[in-house]
């Protein structure tokens, strides 16, 4: 269309851009796109130039008759990222970015969106170093534009699932989904406020007070049990590692295919297991049977998928594989163990079931996934890398041991290992958090720790401490004795570890990470702290039975049941905080700025504030004299970034933007 327009010298630059805009490359070029003003005639700004007339006009034929677009212009210099600035601010700003951040492990965490984490973060949590993740993107960020391809002319897809994304153009594809984990959250919380929490605290009231709802009957005990450490606990661990295992691994799921059949494997075996002991009591032990079966498939499908994962990574300096890998050979043992209880039709199974599923399963998935996560999010040193692996040997050890020693049988022939088991346990749960650096002041993060996720987590290594002395310490030393256990005594101890450890660790982590995942805010950190604070109540309530075995107050122990209402109460608060974190908001609109967020929001918004644009210039913003500019860099840097670069005071500006939007308003 270009071809044969011809360039008079006594044009003027202006003119020549209207009607031929491809014109751009060559004034660039010889650069007199800037050495005069743009309503100079062609040859006036050539002469001030110094370039021949008669050449420029050469070269602009050239380019007008092969209507060839021009080359970029140069640019202002996007603002550059700063380590301290948000994925989602980054993703914002650069579209480019996105691919970057899949490349190293982001694989669609967060949303299109992203998450709302700092870049050093980031960088620290998927073993990237920082400046070559800046690096990275710098490159991608700083790639010019691909020419519009002209509408009779479609430019090819992109190829390969590592190309970069622009503006315009959709991210390439991400091998990881961004929602497996949702339905085995929902299904969980669905079965912990029914028949696991919820019966739970009707149970304790039927067992300990007068005014309980009938008697208590041991199917009913039972079904809390299953729907507790199957249903919740076991559907959360194997929803949370579906999504993270990928990330932490830096490889796609292996065996995707299997998420979907083994978390309705999973489900079904524990609804069949509660429907026999409540509404078929006479074929109960078939429904056992069935449930158990379904929850060995389950299980062998998520350790067959996760393993493949695992050992498909590439080894990190933590080695928190081998505490993974070990938890899904515990779920095995430990849904094995469902289904010779169920053929036996012999309760005191039980005595080795729970001990395998709580120390065994969930106790070494909290230790794995915690040496992956802890030392990032607290900020821990992890220090005595030698002493980690005796403590893992130690761990599987004193399991075994603990475990074996509870086999049913006559005369309880195998008795006499508990002792040594309980040793282990309390040995390699020692060896863990020291070596961890959990006993360390000092800190290693590049960020404020959170104060709440801090409070959450030292919770659960204290209700850990407490239920391995109440439990398997007090245990060895009276079997070593030759007495005999406390009943009593080991409830409470399975109960501080199961709920105050295993479960508040969950609850914890998830309220730390479910943002990260979704990229929606927590829905109301109220009820994060409400959770905290209820569930810690119910388990110091439950307390109450160490007062009562040791004789000290016998009559409290019909104020034990007041530990129930606590405990549902703070499921209550953290399911609800799961289901509206998950939902989203919905119809949310673009907030007019308020004090609290002036920083974050683009400049160019801030600058209908009347008066703020002499107030920005007049402070070093000089850039925003420039209309263009305005209109461009304004756009997509927030003010908290134009101070950062400029090396300007942040509170003041704010202080100052906020005078000026009070009086205008």
């Amino acid at each position: 269309m270009l071809a044969g327009m011809r360039v008079s010298p006594a044009e003027t630059i202006e003119d020549l851009l209207q009607r031929a805009p491809v014109a751009e490359r060559v004034l660039h070029r010889f650069g007199l796109d800037t050495c005069c003003s743009r309503r100079s005639p062609l040859k006036e700004a050539c002469e001030k130039r110094g370039v021949p007339v008669d050449v420029v006009t050469a070269a602009l034929a050239a380019a007008l008759d092969t209507g060839a677009r021009p080359e970029s212009p140069p640019r202002e210099a996007a603002a550059p990222v700063d380590p301290a600035e948000s994925l989602r601010m980054i993703i914002a700003r650069f579209q480019a970015a996105r691919a970057v951040f899949d490349r190293h492990g982001l694989m669609n965490c967060g949303g299109e969106a992203g998450p709302d984490e700092r870049l050093d973060f980031f960088a620290k949590a998927h073993h990237v170093p920082l400046e070559a993740l800046l690096r990275d993107l710098r490159a991608a960020t700083e790639a010019p534009l691909p020419d519009k391809a002209a509408p009779s002319e479609p430019r090819p897809p992109l190829a390969g699932p590592k190309a970069i994304p622009v503006a315009g153009q959709s991210a390439a594809p991400r091998s990881e989904p961004s929602g497996r984990f949702t339905p085995f959250l929902l299904a969980a919380l669905g079965l912990t406020l029914t028949f696991g929490a919820t019966l739970g605290m009707i149970n304790l009231a039927r067992l300990t007070t007068a005014w309980g709802w009938g008697n208590l009957t041991p199917p009913s005990i039972w079904m809390h049990a299953y729907v507790q450490v199957f249903g919740f606990v076991g559907l959360f661990i194997m929803g949370v590692a579906y999504h993270i295992i990928p990330r932490f691994a830096g490889t796609p799921l292996r065996a995707p295919g299997l998420v979907t059949p083994s978390f309705w494997l999973q489900l079904a075996g524990v609804v069949s297991i509660v429907c026999g002991f409540w509404l078929a009591p006479d074929a109960a032990r078939v429904f056992w049977l069935v449930g158990g079966l379904a929850l060995v498939a389950a299980a062998t499908l998520f350790t067959w998928s996760i393993g493949q994962t695992l050992v498909a990574a590439t080894p990190g300096p933590e080695r928190f594989e081998r505490w993974l890998l070990a938890g899904a050979v515990w779920l095995l043992v430990a849904t094995g163990l469902v289904v010779v209880t169920a053929l036996a039709n012999d309760p005191t199974w039980h005595l080795v079931l729970w001990p395998v599923a709580l120390y065994g399963f969930a106790a070494n998935w909290i230790f794995g996934v915690g040496r992956r996560i802890f030392p990032i999010f607290l900020g821990l040193k992890p220090r005595w890398p030698q002493v980690e692996s005796p403590a893992y040997v130690a761990h599987q050890l004193g399991v075994t041991l603990w475990a074996a020693g509870a086999w049913p049988g006559e005369g309880a022939a195998w008795l006499w290992l508990r002792a040594p088991g309980g040793v282990l346990l309390v040995v390699a749960a020692t060896a863990y958090l020291s070596s961890l650096g959990a006993f360390r002041r000092d800190s290693a993060s590049p960020m404020p720790v959170e104060p709440w996720y801090r409070g959450y987590i030292l919770a659960t290594w204290i209700w850990l401490a407490v239920g391995l002395i109440a439990g398997p310490l007090v245990s060895a030393v009276t079997l070593a004795r030759g007495g005999y256990e406390s009943v009593i005594l080991l409830d409470f101890a399975r109960h501080a570890v199961a709920f105050g450890f295993v479960t508040q660790t969950i609850m914890g982590v998830i309220s730390r990470v479910l943002p990260v995942f979704t990229g929606n805010p927590l829905w109301s950190p109220r009820a994060r702290t409400a959770t905290f604070a209820l569930l810690n109540l119910s388990v110091a309530v439950r307390g109450l039975e160490v007062v009562v075995v040791t004789g000290l107050w016998p009559e409290a122990w019909s104020l034990i049941a007041l530990s129930g209402p606590p405990a549902v109460a703070a499921v209550v608060f953290f399911g609800t905080n799961v289901a509206m974190t998950l939902r989203g908001p919905r119809g949310a609109v673009e907030r007019t700025p308020v004090a609290s967020d002036l920083a974050d929001a683009p400049v160019l918004r801030l600058l209908d504030i009347p008066g703020a644009l002499d107030l920005l210039v007049g402070a070093g913003f000089t850039p925003l004299a420039n209309p263009m500019l305005r209109a461009t860099l304004a756009r997509n840097v927030t003010l908290r970034q134009a101070c950062y670069l400029k090396g300007i005071p942040l509170p003041p500006i704010v202080e100052k933007i906020e005078g000026l939007r009070t009086r205008a308003s």
